[in-house]
This record gives structure tokens, C-alpha cells and sequence, in this order.
């Protein structure tokens, strides 16, 4: 029951408390051709003959530079200096915590068990940073009766199911919802009232070697008379090299080159937090 003022009164039906299972096992699976990885999950209840689940997802990830690099070109002076070492720091400590967006259902009104096995909840793409290094999935799971399902199922075609000529339109959907002031009001809102359930897992994708870092390899050597123009086109100093002359000419001189890579490769991601208490300690 909400009260908000010179709008009325909102009540919802009363619910009974659900309980949720167990969530039996998390892990994460590999596509053959190695390009993305499958979040999955088992749930079982050996109560209740059928269940309408519902699953929240959280992230979080070491969203660290792909490369780091401890020098920056100063474009005053024409020089390659070394960073801060906060500058430093920051690019090497990054996480990012997320809550996913995504509607994630299931039902087990045709099986003749009441147990959801190997669900893909999540899939993640080589490209994606989530696979550069630490991360964390956690997930929340719900139950709920049927008229809640078809609630979230609408939703959920709703908001993800449209955007093509064949593509189901939108279709209004209620809830379990009314302004009890104004009951002709239209109420979009579901109140479900569950125990939930949990589980988290931690990996480190170090060891499987599937993030493509695509360009991020792909370094330049450049003399000193190119820093600028290096500089003024997105690539940053990684690492200085003295190379001895071939020609003549220079009289066997020691030429002044660098390793340039792309600036995109150096920046850290978004939303960056320190790291949390609960994190494994990984090498």
C-alpha cells in the first residue's frame, strides 16, 4: 500500500509468501568455436509440481586497461614523459559493478518434474572486457504464480520484443496493481512477495585465453619525427627504443624510435570502483 499525495492511494492484492529452491549449480560454458561464453544455471523443487522463475543478474569485473602503459607524450615539448602514478594506478585498478536490464524467465508448466536444468541465462562475446580478466556473476532467483509469469512475460516482450516488421506489437499490460482513489487509473506494477534465493561465481579468464584483444597488438614503431603525428592520431607511447643506423650516412648514429599503441587500448572502463572487500586473491 503506497499513498502519494493528489494522486491517491495504491493497494495491491494480497500474496501469499513464496519460497524460492536452492540454486543447485552455476558455471559457464565454452562454444566450440570459442567466440562467447554461456552463463548456466540448475534449479530443482521437490515441493511444488510446477514453478514460474525469475532470475536477477549482477556483475562485476576487472575493467582494467587492456594495455598500461606508464609514458604519455607531452605535445609542449615534444617529449615522451613518464604518467603519474596515479594515472598509472587507475588504468590497472578498475572494477565495474552491474545490475542487468534483462527479463529472465522460465516455467516447468510442461515438464513432469519442476526442474530447470542448464537455463543460459547470459551469454558473453570474446570482444566483451568481462572476459579480460577477474569476474564475478551473482544471481538472485524468485518464484512466482502464474499471473505474476505472465505479467513479467508480456513485460518482457514488450520491451525486448519489438523493433522488426515481424516483431509482436505491444500490448497493454496490467498488474496486481490499482489506485484504490481513482480505480480507472491505469497501474503498470506486479508485487510479488518471495524468499529468495542466491548464488555466486567467481572466475578468472585469465586461464581459459578467449578475450580478443583485436588491435590492442598491433604496435607501431616510430621515429621521433612521427611522435606528433602519432600523438595527434589516437596512439600512445608505450615503451622508447634506441636502434643503431644503417646508413652510412648517419655514420652508425643511435636513432630514437618508440612502440606506439592504440589510446583506446590504454583506457580503463566505466564506473570505476575500487576493489571489493569479498574478492578473491588471483595471480
Amino acid at each position: 500500500c503506497v499513498s502519494i499525495p493528489d494522486r491517491g492511494e495504491y493497494v495491491s492484492e494480497f500474496k501469499p509468501v513464496l519460497v524460492s529452491p536452492p540454486i543447485d549449480s552455476l558455471w559457464y560454458e565454452i562454444n566450440e568455436e570459442r567466440s562467447k561464453v554461456a552463463i548456466n544455471l540448475s534449479t530443482h523443487d521437490d515441493i511444488n509440481d510446477t514453478g514460474y522463475y525469475r532470475w536477477q543478474i549482477q556483475e562485476t569485473w576487472n575493467n582494467r586497461a587492456i594495455v598500461n602503459t606508464k609514458l604519455k607524450y607531452n605535445m609542449s615539448t615534444g617529449e615522451i614523459e613518464s604518467r603519474p602514478y596515479n594515472e598509472v594506478h587507475d588504468g590497472e585498478i578498475c572494477y565495474t559493478t552491474q545490475i542487468s536490464g534483462s527479463i529472465v524467465l522460465e516455467n516447468t508448466e510442461n515438464l513432469n518434474v519442476n526442474m530447470v536444468s542448464g537455463k543460459i541465462f547470459q551469454e558473453i562475446g570474446k570482444d566483451d572486457k568481462k572476459l579480460l580478466d577477474t569476474y564475478c556473476i551473482s544471481v538472485v532467483q524468485m518464484v512466482m504464480d502464474k499471473v505474476g509469469y505472465v505479467y513479467w512475460e508480456q513485460m518482457k516482450k514488450n520491451t525486448f520484443g519489438n523493433g522488426g516488421l515481424f516483431a509482436p506489437q505491444p500490448s497493454e499490460v496490467g498488474g496486481n496493481i490499482v489506485n484504490s482513489t481513482n480505480p480507472s487509473e491505469y497501474v503498470i506494477g506486479y508485487v510479488n512477495v518471495c524468499k529468495v534465493s542466491h548464488a555466486k561465481m567467481y572466475v578468472d579468464w585469465r586461464k581459459e585465453r578467449l578475450f580478443d584483444k583485436k588491435q590492442c597488438d598491433d604496435w607501431v614503431l616510430r621515429p621521433e619525427s612521427e611522435w606528433a603525428d602519432a600523438a595527434n592520431s589516437g596512439w600512445v607511447p608505450l615503451e622508447i627504443v634506441y636502434e643503431e643506423s644503417d646508413s652510412d650516412k648517419d655514420g652508425g648514429s643511435v636513432i630514437k624510435k618508440a612502440l606506439w599503441v592504440r589510446r583506446s587500448c590504454t583506457d580503463a572502463g566505466y564506473n570505476c570502483q575500487p576493489k571489493p572487500e569479498d574478492w578473491p586473491f588471483v595471480y
